[in-house]
């Protein structure tokens, strides 16, 4: 008679050395690889995630067949030498595997532009589109100063590409280096990285912050073109204001609001009182302020759009309010005409030996016309001045006397030229027939408006 019994199916022992398992605790889980090597050694660590545990026990398995690692994978020995030096400078927080799974979801293919090229087509799109926000052209000023600070980049990274080329390399062959100038080419546009930006913004001073912002703007446009990848001006930080800030006593407030009330029949009283309650804009929001804004029996004020592109609403001030009511309100906000100008009588009568903010914004009324001369290289031709001129003063030099020469320098560009143009205020100062003032040798040879300075 046959037996009806049936064999129990016999349990496989796993021949793995070494296993992963999930730990779970009170604040999630841990995994943990264990298991013994060929010499006894028991191993236990845990790890906080699979992906950790599953590299660790990949190379304790290898370890304990002894093989060596090429016969092992389908990596060449270069590819190899890579990865071992990849988890080098990745170290013990993060596997060489989550290194790759970031790297791949992360990085974005870039295209290789030359900087040259694309400041060149970045500087014809300033000059071409209009701001977004405003829909306004940019000034010349704006691109201007946009064409200085990339150029003075460029030739930054060009600089820095030669050393790169030269290395240890000392060389006093100018012609070699200047051939080199010509022929070499900078890093391109997305291999530039935010010590390149340090290195150039290092010897910048007080206009880091100004350089700082025109290269932030470039690379934001790099980006939006698929030039660029990354904005690497983004991890070098702006610069805090190293002056001490100052602030106006109430006594100085009170002297500065009643100049704005004595001078032109208090027209720049509301624009004042304003700009020092309010904390406007003064171009973007208080220079598109009008009455009609100003609410003063519900004590609000309607700001326009400014530089954040959105309208807000202010609570007028017990203070503020008082000075607005005292003002003429048939007349406009921000006067009308040269503000400058006209602003500048107003702080000649607050702060008549221009001690505040000197030069800046509104300067000193009527400029000395010795203020804002473009330096030049002297070359002393004649070491030893006659004792004539060496008597003379700086600001009235006898008539006759012989300085030291100076080489005249006059290769300006249209861009210079346009803007000294317009740093001209038509203070006719350069129409002096004064013989004890410097002036142009041919207005004084024929002292005609077209002949002055301030004509040409």
């Amino acid at each position: 008679m046959k037996s009806n019994k049936t064999r129990k199916p016999s349990k496989t022992k796993s021949t793995e050395r070494f296993t992963v398992t999930e730990i779970i605790g009170a604040r999630g889980s841990t995994w943990q690889v264990t298991g013994y090597k060929k010499t006894g050694e028991r191993v236990r660590p845990k790890f906080k995630t699979y992906e950790k545990a599953t590299t660790a026990k990949q190379a304790l398995d290898l370890e304990a067949l002894g093989e060596v690692k090429q016969n092992l994978t389908e990596l060449s020995p270069e590819q190899i030498k890579d990865a071992t030096v990849a988890l080098h400078i990745l170290g013990h927080s993060t596997s060489l595997l989550e290194a790759a799974t970031y790297f791949k979801a992360n990085y974005k293919q870039v295209s290789g532009k030359p900087l040259p090229d694309t400041i060149a087509a970045y500087n014809v799109d300033r000059e071409t589109t209009r701001i977004a926000k405003t829909g306004k052209k940019r000034s010349e000023r704006t691109t201007y100063e946009i064409k200085n600070r990339l150029r003075t980049f460029e030739s930054f990274m060009i600089e820095r590409a030669i050393k790169a080329e030269l290395g240890n390399t000392k060389t006093t062959d100018k012609e070699a280096i200047e051939r080199l100038r010509e022929t070499i080419t900078p890093k391109l546009v997305d291999q530039i990285s935010s010590q390149d930006i340090e290195a150039f913004l290092a010897d910048k001073g007080k206009s880091w912050n100004n350089y700082r912002t025109k290269l932030s703007g470039f690379f934001s446009w790099c980006i939006d073109q698929s030039i660029c990848a990354i904005n690497p001006v983004d991890k070098v930080e702006r610069h805090g204001n190293e002056a001490n800030k100052e602030y106006l006593s109430i006594l100085e407030v009170r002297r500065l609001l009643e100049a704005a009330q004595s001078d032109h029949k208090g027209k720049y009283l509301a624009y004042t009182a304003i700009a020092l309650f309010a904390g406007l804009r003064p171009d973007s929001e208080l220079g598109k302020l009008t009455w009609k804004d100003v609410g003063l029996k519900s004590k609000k004020m309607r700001v326009p759009a400014g530089k954040t592109g959105k309208a807000r609403a202010i609570t007028i001030s017990d203070n503020l309010l008082q000075w607005l009511e005292s003002c003429d309100r048939t007349k406009p906000i921000l006067p009308e005409g040269s503000f400058q100008r006209g602003f500048a009588e107003v702080k000649r009568l607050f702060d008549p030996l221009h001690i505040l903010n000197p030069g800046k914004v509104i300067a000193e009324m009527p400029q000395p016309i010795h203020n804002n001369l473009r330096p030049v290289t002297h070359h002393e031709q004649n070491p030893q001045p006659t004792q004539h001129f060496q008597q003379a003063t700086d600001d009235a030099p006898p008539v006759g006397a012989t300085p030291n020469t100076v080489e005249l320098q006059l290769a300006w560009s249209h861009e210079e030229l346009a803007y000294a143009a317009r740093n001209c205020n038509g203070c006719a100062r350069c129409r002096t027939e004064d013989e004890n003032s410097r002036m142009c040798p041919i207005f004084r040879f024929a002292p005609q408006e077209e002949s002055s300075p301030r004509a040409k």
